[in-house]
């Protein structure tokens, strides 16, 4: 079986229709979804990129990355060279970091003047493919959607209202900060532009799966879709690629897996999962015999092909995101508990220091409630702590559970 995963950065999971958006066409990404298992509450450990790879090459947690010796464990293009004789194949147009094992890496950045920065990636991704033998491990990555908004106007303009100001002309991707009192047609045309792009990339995905197809490779291959980290469209006033908010347009990240024989179609589930999973997961996935090292804590990722199979509903009761300035987002099925890095630069916490959210109906964190409900901050706080320990503290090998106040969803 081929394996093939692609990494989008900068992917909103609002602006697909497998994740309740009605208004973006984005077929493709349906077909996938229709044809494959989602994963709705899937969430960055980091909206960092190094933390991000060394999370899927090595299943360690952000946390983790800074007390583990990550040499220690085989990385995932080891793992890919003894399961199939042949080394781990990325193809990315944006800068790296470094990454663990010894991949072969193939840079197709440089657009040409004609095509779109999307347009070229799947292109240059489709001709790599073609060439790989059999059975290959293609880990693809854009960087394109944070890079430019390059595509063609009419992308964006047939998302707009024609009675109102047609959508910006702007190519570079915007970095600002709304003002409290911002005009909402300024964060409409943003938002244009970038379902525009998501529109071009549908269609790019469109081609790479309809070659796999016309190659007869699409049954036989694992299609793992994610992206690294989102991107920011005006849900706290932030445009762009903002990463130290601990919101879910950074952190909520779009997954979907299409495993051969059907497996999962049209399935989805509601556990938490988080990068390092990938990486367990693959390595559940290829015939590797080194897979058996017992699971220490949640921090570690977990294979998610039990979920898929029906075997159990979830891995986790909990699970945490690192912002390199320190900011840490708490998650667990009913809240989500922002710790603030700096509490005087967010003047719409209503507590000093925390923002907490009633999840899943508070999707992009509107309603802070941490004032109202000071006694779940608390509890949720000492739960956060074993995870922030990284020790396990039951006979399971797992955290104490959660006090059923937490567990009881609150409306």
């Amino acid at each position: 079986m081929n394996t093939l995963v692609l990494a989008i950065d900068r992917l909103h999971a609002g602006y697909l229709g497998p994740y309740g958006n009605g208004w973006v066409g984005t077929p493709c990404f349906n077909r996938l979804a229709a044809q494959g298992f989602t994963f709705d509450q899937a969430l960055s450990d980091s909206p960092r990129l190094e933390d991000f790879y060394t999370a899927c090459f090595t299943g360690r947690h952000a946390l983790q990355t800074a007390r583990t010796d990550l040499a220690a464990r085989a990385a995932l293009p080891t793992i890919v060279d003894q399961s199939l004789h042949r080394r781990m194949t990325i193809v990315t147009d944006a800068p790296l970091p470094t990454l663990p094992g010894t991949p072969e890496v193939i840079d197709v950045a440089g657009a040409a003047a004609d095509e779109t920065r999307l347009a070229q990636f799947f292109a240059a991704a489709i001709e790599t493919i073609a060439g790989l033998p059999r059975p290959f491990f293609a880990w693809l990555h854009t960087g394109a959607l944070g890079a430019a908004w390059d595509a063609p106007l009419e992308y964006r303009n047939r998302y707009a209202d024609p009675d109102e100001a047609p959508p910006p002309t702007l190519v570079d991707v915007p970095k600002l900060v709304l003002p409290a009192h911002y005009d909402p047609d300024e964060l409409l045309g943003y938002c244009l532009a970038y379902a525009g792009q998501v529109r071009l990339l549908d269609e790019c995905l469109a081609g790479l799966i309809a070659f796999l197809e016309e190659q007869s490779l699409l049954d036989d291959t694992l299609i793992v879709l994610l992206a690294p980290r989102g991107m920011a469209l005006g849900e706290h006033r932030r445009i762009g690629a903002w990463d130290a908010a601990l919101h879910s347009e950074t952190i909520h990240l779009p997954w979907l897996l299409r495993l051969p024989g059907g497996l999962g179609a049209a399935c989805r589930s509601q556990a938490l999962v988080q990068p390092p999973d990938l990486f367990a997961t693959l390595s559940d996935w290829l015939p590797w015999t080194g897979g058996d090292e017992p699971r220490r804590s949640l921090l570690e990722g977990g294979s998610l092909l039990p979920i898929i199979h029906g075997q159990v509903a979830s891995i986790r009761d909990r699970c945490l995101a690192l912002a390199e300035n320190g900011e840490r987002g708490f998650r667990i099925p009913q809240w989500y508990l922002r710790t603030l890095a700096n509490p005087p630069v967010e003047p719409d916490a209503a507590a000093p220091g925390w923002q907490l959210y009633a999840k899943p109906d508070d999707r992009w964190e509107v309603n802070d409630v941490a004032v109202r409900l000071p006694e779940i901050v608390e509890l949720l706080l000492q739960a956060q702590d074993d995870l922030l320990n990284d020790h396990p503290a039951d006979a399971r090998g797992m955290p104490a559970l959660l006090d059923d106040v937490l567990t009881t969803p609150w409306r």
